[in-house]
């Protein structure tokens, strides 16, 4: 899923060359809603997702164009002013949609936006940077590492409490446990941050550089 949807990304970097953002993730919207329509069909009515539609990566097509929309207005110092009670509907919008079967498609969906709301809030507002929200950025500067690195992480504990036969304790022992890894899944995160996205971020540049094409100079974030 990963791979196909930065493989995606090429025609969508043409797509809003040709056309802006606006109609680009306009169409992004558009596209991942009927996909999700279609899986609160197929939940409905046959009480599971099909393997082709759950993997398909135009069901995220959206919620992860937004991103990309967020960080290129950041590189651009393009501001969105929202307020800040749309940020918190959304969230709740989404916490609802789980209470609703057919709406609990819509939930990443949903999160996605409630996401890119807040990051653009935040970005829009000259947030003065003190020890807290340093911490927070070295995590947000970490966070694919540990977007990657968590769920084996996740997957892993409860069998660990299986094969300690340990698996009849409460949910909540094994929820606070993974809570607690992720302090060791952080510094390995900005180990690999190091050793293998700054390098590819590298290389990146080094072929643009040999196609004659500028590097863009994003703004200083502290770390």
């Amino acid at each position: 899923m990963e791979f196909q949807l930065y493989m995606l990304y090429i025609p969508l970097i043409f797509v809003t060359e040709k056309f802006g953002w606006k109609a680009t993730i306009a169409l992004a919207f558009l596209l991942e809603s009927c996909i999700r329509i279609a899986e609160a069909y197929e939940l409905m009515r046959f009480g599971r997702i099909s393997i082709w539609l759950a993997g398909c990566p135009f069901t995220y097509i959206f919620s992860w164009s937004i991103g990309a929309l967020i960080a290129d207005n950041g590189i651009r110092d393009i501001t969105i002013k929202l307020n800040k009670s749309w940020i918190f509907i959304m969230i709740l919008t989404g916490i609802g949609s789980q209470f609703i079967k057919p709406a609990s498609t819509f939930g990443f969906m949903t999160f996605s936006m409630a996401s890119a709301m807040m990051i653009s809030h935040v970005h829009s507002r000259s947030v003065q940077t003190n020890w807290r929200i340093g911490k927070l950025i070295s995590l947000g500067v970490a966070s694919y590492s540990v977007y990657l690195i968590h769920q084996p992480i996740i997957q892993f504990v409860p069998k660990v409490y299986h094969y300690l036969k340990l698996d009849e304790m409460h949910p909540l022992i094994v929820f606070i446990t993974c809570v607690c890894m992720m302090v060791p899944i952080f510094w390995c995160s900005l180990i690999m941050r190091k050793v293998v996205e700054l390098p590819s971020v590298n290389m990146g540049y080094r072929l643009l550089a040999m196609l004659g094409q500028p590097r863009r100079q994003p703004r200083t974030l502290p770390v």
